[in-house]
């Protein structure tokens, strides 16, 4: 906690740094009694403030409630606290849990009120308010601040951008009266400022009426400043786009229109706003959200003809200043849109006329409008020829572009089966038949021949290899994988002199071959799986960094529960700052319960990277007010709103729970000491959660309407908010277990779990789950928080009973009732039930020691999953059972305070009832740990030695298969080589053996407090 021990504004004097070093050795009794010896002399609010915050930091009860007495007194003190210094202090983060957000507003408030002239002041309490995200505490300090400086357009726009903020970025304290009334706030200050803008009429009007000597003066004010501080009219074109924003985040798209289309003053065509691209591309977007279907095509069509005449070279006057920069996409989208809404024959035929005649512009572009013309679900102009045309002219000109599949396939889903067959086979007669051209070289026509066959091949594996009707067709997969592995071994050849790239034209062919071997690892070729990640390891040899490759690669390694190997490969990827929050989910989703020990390698410790990550998030979250007050230099009011948008972007983000969860799971299991230090976030009420991960990050090819390549090799379901917020409660209920009662007594440890309430909210949040919502958890998951639901109704019980006893104690009445102790007794022993049949007994484990390689290489990441969910049952069930042993000795202590003639529960009397089922349970765990052991043992054995790389190698070459019709083993043995295949199988070999080395020790034999 930060201690204000200066007693002047020039700095600590000799007592100040004397009470400094005090409270940094923590001699908080010797600093205490120096500030009272000083406060005697004289009453100062700086020492009486230190005299708080020591009592604060005090261990003792008595003291740190004293102390946050004394802070409350000084902050709701008449008169108010002016001293900045002082107010600083007070508003620290440190001090939240004692001192509300309303509180601290007021104090600034009460403060400023006193001295309402000072702008400084105002400042200090915008930077404050901004660090506790109190938008509307800052809004209010803006507007007073606006009304005193000179530099009313600053701190007008901050104003609206706190208001808007306020609006946008949900808050628990704030209700929908107060929302609304921020957004109608921004909404009438950015109108106001458009209305207030001076036009070329109203400047020359002015101008008439002044002297000569006042028209040069303002000649020369209007060149030297053009944008004038004291006043709050929209000045430039990002204070149009900023009003655009804000209304467009309030749903008034007709009043942001409006805006842009008033021509005098805030329109495109104005002195503020004309030459702005980004204006231009809004009004766009604003045309097509509100329907103005003409008016869309006329703005379309005239960029895009100015862009024809840049490009040609006309002197004719442009209608815009775009120039060639209006030939852009979105351009021929909206013109192809605004066409087939409109319908009629004069503008279709115009449109047509665009797309063929304006040759000057990017035909890529052209070609991709027209078929959104042609595509679109209202177009009247379409026609199968022309749609074909459409196509075949595109693939004709780009079939050797990387792009061409991205393109194409935004329409496939819109393009009819009948209509897909021709466009197939065009795409393959245009791979074969690339006419030469003497420019070039062999080598690059070479190039260009395995890109288009290249994009031949995506087109034939997205329309046919992949639809769900074919994926059973293993010949098909086979034939389609042959051609691939044929196809890349081709561009080795082509590219052999070349010098080792990020990635090489043919590298996408081994990709698809990969994932025609996934999809034959469905079809129950359980090798097959090996053969796609031997494919992936080949082509990374002369592509080390193709990401794509690398990330399909990285999740088919821990779909094998490879993870160690997975480790090595991501750390390829070098992800930094936002990337660990879009990408990390292709590693770390349910890392904890899939590999959770502390490798040899660092770079390959979950528990570390997890908390490089946080420690980054945590650097955000915490916006630094230099950034802040950066953006208010630069007048630059839309950065202010993205900066801080973007940090409650990640303060919601799913991802930063999710990393939490994990590496709170994991320091748990590991028994770190720092786990009781960490902490994971609470969800505040009905807070939705943003979905900030990058879904499109692994290669996809898969057929319109089928699941995602990635959802073939994922171990598990993909985490919803469900998921994060039950795996929440599960982590406040491990510290539960594992911290509070290790502090106190049974009966305050549980009667305090009953006032703070179930952990995470998980009991209401679990009520949730209904069949449909299975499919968000794994069946070990499910289980996990079925049975804790038990336990923590147990736990209430026994809480409720020593509620009640605490009355009749106080009350001195006899007990004349044991229903409570009854019930309490029924939820423990049907708790105990569930758990015992629930927790997988020695038997499982003893059929596995039977065929360990077989249930091994058949679950993959399920082996550790079904472990370690097992083994956190087993340790919270440990627990709760140490706490049912204590609170047994407690109840036989109140026994001899029972009615005579009742009849007591017997096993809630007899503590040794509950020793001996620790004893039993600790058996249990032993006996597990001996058959694990002996199935690490064999596994790692078989792992380490050269038979199992030769039985595998076998294997993936297909070397006892004789039939090959599909020519797909002569393929493998072509492009990968024995040789190479032998050392993948090592390599996958070495990580299972590292990954099972977190088995050896077993399931832990939980006891974290004193019995």
């Amino acid at each position: 906690m930060k201690i204000l021990v200066s007693t002047t504004k020039f700095g600590p004097d000799k007592n100040d740094l004397i009470i400094q070093e005090l409270v940094d050795s923590g001699k908080w009794k010797q600093a205490l009694a120096n500030v009272e010896k000083r406060l005697k002399k004289v009453r100062d609010d700086r020492l009486l403030l230190n005299k708080a915050l020591i009592l604060v930091s005090c261990e003792d009860k008595a003291r740190f409630l004293q102390g946050v007495e004394e802070l409350r007194n000084l902050v709701e003190r008449k008169p108010p606290v002016v001293d900045l210094d002082i107010l600083r202090t007070i508003d620290q983060p440190d001090l939240y849990d004692y001192l509300d957000p309303e509180m601290l507003s007021s104090m600034w408030d009460r403060a400023q009120s006193a001295q309402p002239r000072n702008e400084q002041f105002l400042s200090a309490w915008i930077t404050e308010s901004l660090k506790r995200h109190d938008y509307m505490a800052a809004q209010k300090a803006a507007t007073r601040a606006m009304m005193i400086s000179k530099n009313k357009r600053r701190f007008f726009f901050q104003a609206v951008a706190w208001a808007h903020l306020s609006t946008v970025v949900p808050n628990a304290r704030m209700d929908e009266k107060e929302s609304r009334l921020c957004e109608a706030f921004a909404f009438k200050f950015l109108s106001a400022a458009a209305s207030r803008v001076v036009t070329k009429d109203d400047f020359c009007s002015m101008f008439s009426k002044l002297s000569l000597a006042d028209k040069q003066g303002l000649q020369t004010a209007q060149a030297s400043a053009p944008i004038d501080p004291s006043s709050t009219a929209l000045q430039t074109s990002k204070d149009v786009l900023l009003l655009v924003y804000i209304f467009r985040s309030q749903g008034k798209n007709e009043e942001a229109l409006w805006i842009l289309c008033d021509e005098k003053r805030t329109g495109l065509q104005s002195a503020i706003a004309a030459g702005s691209w980004e204006l231009m591309a809004e009004k766009v977007k604003l045309l097509e959200l509100c329907g103005y279907w003409q008016e869309l095509w006329n703005t379309c069509y005239a960029v895009l003809l100015d862009a024809n005449l840049a490009r040609s070279g006309s002197t004719d006057i442009p209608v815009f200043s775009y120039g060639g920069i209006g030939d852009d996409f979105s351009m021929w989208k909206g013109l192809a849109r605004a066409a087939s809404n409109i319908g009629s024959e004069q503008i279709i035929s115009k449109t047509c006329d665009a797309f063929k005649n304006m040759t000057f512009l990017s035909s890529r572009n052209r070609f991709l409008g027209r078929l959104e013309f042609e595509l679109h679900p209202l177009s009247t102009a379409r026609d199968k020829s022309d749609l074909l045309s459409s196509l075949f002219g595109y693939q004709n000109q780009y079939r050797a572009s990387p792009s061409n599949f991205r393109d194409i396939s935004h329409f496939m889903a819109r393009i009819a089966a009948n209509e897909k067959w021709p466009l197939l086979l065009e795409s393959a007669k245009l791979a074969e038949v690339i006419a030469p051209q003497s420019v070039q070289s062999q080598e690059a026509m070479a190039i260009k021949w395995i890109r288009s066959e290249l994009n031949s091949l995506k087109l034939d594996y997205n329309v046919v290899v992949s639809a769900e009707h074919n994926l059973s067709n293993t010949v098909l997969l086979e034939t389609f994988a042959a051609n691939c592995l044929r196809l890349y071994q081709i561009s080795l050849q082509v590219e052999q002199g070349m010098p080792v790239t990020e990635r090489r034209c043919g590298d996408d062919a081994a990709i698809l071959a990969a994932m025609a071997c996934i999809h034959l690892a469905h079809q129950n070729r359980s090798y097959a799986l090996l053969q796609g990640t031997a494919i992936l390891e080949k082509l990374l040899i002369s592509s080390m960094h193709n990401y794509d490759a690398i990330l399909l690669l990285v999740r088919v390694y821990l779909y094998q529960g490879a993870v160690s190997r997975a480790f090595e490969l991501y750390e390829r990827l070098d992800v930094k700052n936002i990337q660990a929050y879009t990408l990390s989910w292709t590693l770390l989703t349910r890392i904890s319960t899939i590999h959770p020990h502390t490798s040899n390698t660092k770079r390959c410790d979950p528990h570390i990277l997890l908390r490089d990550y946080l420690l980054w998030l945590q650097t955000k979250l915490d916006v630094s007010p230099t950034i802040l007050q950066k953006h208010v230099e630069n007048d630059n009011p839309m950065g202010l709103c993205e900066t801080l948008q973007l940090q409650h972007l990640l303060r919601t983000s799913n991802t930063r729970f999710l990393l939490a969860v994990e590496c709170d799971r994991i320091l748990w299991r590991l028994n770190d000491p720092d786990r009781h230090k960490f902490r994971v976030p609470t969800i505040e009420g009905n807070l939705l959660l943003a979905d900030i991960r990058d879904s499109a990050a692994v290669p996809n090819y898969e057929h319109h309407g089928q699941p995602a390549m990635d959802q073939y090799v994922r171990p598990g379901p993909v985490p919803s908010d469900l998921w994060v917020k039950l795996q929440i409660g599960l982590a406040h209920l491990r510290h539960k277990f594992s911290a509070d009662v290790a502090d106190m007594d049974v009966a305050t440890f549980l009667t305090k779990w009953d006032s703070d309430g179930m952990p995470g909210d998980l009991k209401s949040n679990t009520e949730q789950l209904d069949d449909a919502d299975l499919v968000e958890l794994t069946d070990q998951e499910f289980q996990c928080l079925r049975l804790s639901l038990y336990l923590i109704k147990a736990l209430k019980s026994m809480a409720t009973f020593f509620n009640v006893w605490s009355n009749w104690s106080s009350n001195e009445s006899p007990l004349q009732d044991l229903r409570i102790l009854r019930r309490a007794e029924d939820d423990i022993h049907t708790a105990i039930g569930e758990i015992e049949n629930a927790i997988t007994d020695c038997s499982y484990w003893k059929e596995v020691n039977e065929q360990p390689q077989w249930y091994f290489e058949s679950m993959g990441w399920e082996f550790f999953h079904e472990y370690y969910m097992e083994g956190e049952l087993i340790v919270l069930y440990t627990c709760f059972l140490n706490i049912v042993l204590l609170f047994s000795m407690r109840v036989t202590l109140y026994a001899t305070t029972f009615p005579s003639g009742e009849t007591l529960p017997e096993s809630l009397c007899n503590p040794q009832f509950w020793i001996g089922a620790l004893r039993e349970i600790s058996r249990g765990v032993s006996e597990k740990n001996v058959e694990i052991g002996s199935i690490v043992r064999k596994l790692q054995g078989i792992y380490r030695g050269g038979d199992y790389v030769k039985q595998m190698r076998r294997k993936i070459l297909e070397e006892d298969n004789s039939d090959d019709s599909s020519g797909f083993r002569k393929a493998l043995d072509v492009c990968l080589g024995g040789d190479f295949v032998g050392s993948c199988c090592r390599t996958l070999a070495d990580s299972w053996v590292d990954c099972l080395d977190g088995l050896i020790g077993g399931i832990r034999d939980a006891n974290p407090y004193e019995q």
